[in-house]
Parts: structure tokens; C-alpha cells; sequence
């Protein structure tokens, strides 16, 4: 009998179990639910942030 160290395949086999289980937990489901609406929060701010102020396109610019 020979112990054999895990392969990479199933490494990535035990990893993606753990994950998927993870995700169909509560709190795995409450995790990803707070991190998007981070994420839209943090995407509206960046669009505010962008936007131009119409009247700062008729002032004069200087080189």
C-alpha cells in the first residue's frame, strides 16, 4: 500500500465541494448578498463620480 499525496485534480475536486456547500449555506448566501450590494453601491458612486458637469464645458479652458 502506498499513501499517495493528493492530486491537483483532486485537490480542485475537495476545493469546489467545499465551495459549492459554502454557497448553498445561509450564511455563504448572506456573504454573497452583502457583497453585491457593496458592489452596486461602490458601481453608483464610480458612475456619480464620473459624470461631467454640463456648464463646466463652457468655461474657459487654460493651457
Amino acid at each position: 500500500m502506498t499513501d499517495e499525496a493528493p492530486t491537483q485534480n483532486d485537490q480542485i475536486e475537495e476545493l469546489s465541494q467545499k465551495v459549492r456547500a459554502w454557497v448553498g449555506s445561509e450564511s455563504g448566501r448572506k456573504v454573497i448578498e452583502q457583497v453585491v450590494t457593496e458592489a452596486v453601491k461602490a458601481q453608483l458612486e464610480l458612475m456619480k463620480a464620473r459624470r461631467i458637469d454640463p456648464q463646466s464645458l463652457n468655461k474657459p479652458v487654460n493651457l
